[in-house]
């Protein structure tokens, strides 16, 4: 399935007053739609760039999508800012913490709103342990102060504490070759016990991932989206050193455990609840994170002359229903409520004016539709369909059948 950023299309029709809808859309759709190529050729010893990644790419050992180099994938949710980092091998999307918006609702600017998140030494036994680590204590408690209200949104994904540092070494500083898949024995969960709260911390994978090399700080033209000053990660270096992010824009090892840095939390919501809500992933026009859970609402009617097919009687959010209503007649107003009779606001398609052919892109809650005749005679009978099929997909086909309005109701002059 295709999934498109803003269905932005508005076509002229006599009678019709039309607006242009802003839907939204899965972000793991969006990822997949959008990444530019495999990471195979990259250099990851090296900073990311125009020569070495800077987009949405696609990894093919692990099969998920995820952001690298200086890119525009900046997010609100929960009242704070975040980036995007990508889709991960459990089925959600990961996102980093980058700090509390000031004065507006923009990621520019940004003030850390937790004196908590700020230099904090790792802290564990020379096994590198995030299990036993100072950095897991002040973490979950900033959780349980900050997000605790939130913890239904978060899925239980795999953190990767990879404390065979030997292998480490290895991977990140003398091979380049990151990795999204986590050994089972160093992977951190609610569900395995290791984790009190569905939060933890980048590891040095990801942080290479995201464009950091290694050792070195960046030439002109070279960067990392994720280069927000020194950092912890949850991968040990050595016996006593994790790696983490400096100062200088590139990822090192500390001096040790007891290295202190800030802490960037990271949590996760799964790839079929989490949509975005409109903007361009700037700093200055973030994307807005809305988590809607895949429930069926209902779709009905509030009026007994309009009838239902029987096996169409829910729809998820997002997916295109369709309904027929007399082409014989003409239409005065088509409403759509909810099941106290409320108007609320959906995006309605006229699909085929001249048979009756209209749709409407499910809202995140029931749906009641009635329908006005300019005779002012009863309604008849509606018939549904609900395809699956996301509105943004079909805008693509609406210069030729219809047009995309912003409305709860429709009228003719």
């Amino acid at each position: 399935m295709m999934y498109f950023g803003v269905a932005a299309l508005v076509v002229a029709s006599i009678g019709v007053q039309s607006a242009n809808a802003i839907t939204p859309y899965l972000i793991s759709g969006f990822l997949e739609s959008n990444y530019i190529s495999d990471d195979s050729s990259f250099d990851f010893l090296k900073h990311a760039g125009a020569t070495n990644g800077n987009g949405i790419y696609y990894n093919s050992e692990s099969k998920t999508y995820y952001y690298r180099g200086q890119v525009d994938n900046n997010i609100i949710y929960a009242n704070r800012c975040w980036q995007i980092m990508g889709t991960t091998t459990d089925g959600a999307v990961k996102f980093i913490y980058n700090g509390f918006p000031s004065g507006s609702e923009t990621c520019e600017n940004m003030d850390n709103d937790s004196a908590a998140l700020l230099d904090i030494s790792y802290g564990a036994a020379n096994n590198g342990s995030y299990v036993e680590s100072n950095a897991k204590a002040k973490l979950e408690a900033w959780f349980a102060d900050n997000l605790k209200d939130y913890a239904d949104d978060f899925a239980d994904v795999i953190y990767c504490n990879d404390t065979n540092y030997a292998d480490t070494h290895k991977r990140i500083t003398e091979d380049g070759k990151p990795t999204f898949i986590c050994a089972e024995e160093h992977q951190l969960t609610v569900e395995n016990g290791k984790l009190t709260y569905p939060i933890a911390m980048m590891s040095a994978d990801e942080l290479m991932f995201s464009g950091a090399g290694y050792g070195v700080a960046p030439s002109d033209g070279e960067g990392y989206y994720a280069d927000t000053g020194k950092f912890q990660t949850l991968t040990q270096q050595s016996a006593n050193k994790m790696f983490y992010n400096n100062s200088k824009h590139y990822m090192n090892r500390s001096s040790g455990t007891n290295y202190s840095a800030n802490i960037r939390p990271v949590i996760a919501i799964a790839s079929d609840s989490a949509y975005i809500l409109g903007g361009s992933g700037t700093k200055l026009d973030p994307y807005r994170l809305k988590v809607i859970p895949p429930v069926p609402h209902q779709v009905g009617s509030l009026d007994d002359s309009l009838q239902i097919d029987d096996d169409i009687d829910s729809a998820l959010f997002g997916e295109r229903v369709t309904f027929t209503i007399d082409k014989n007649r003409k239409v005065k107003n088509i409403t759509f409520t909810d099941e106290t009779g409320e108007p609320v606001t959906v995006d309605l398609i006229i699909i085929d004016e001249e048979n009756g052919k209209y749709a409407f892109t499910m809202p995140d809650h029931d749906v009641y539709l009635n329908v006005e005749y300019e005779d002012g005679a009863p309604s008849n009978p509606a018939t549904f369909d609900a395809s699956g099929i996301s509105v943004l997909l079909l805008a693509s086909c609406a210069i030729v059948f219809g047009l995309i309005i912003r409305t709860n109701s429709m009228r003719k002059n």
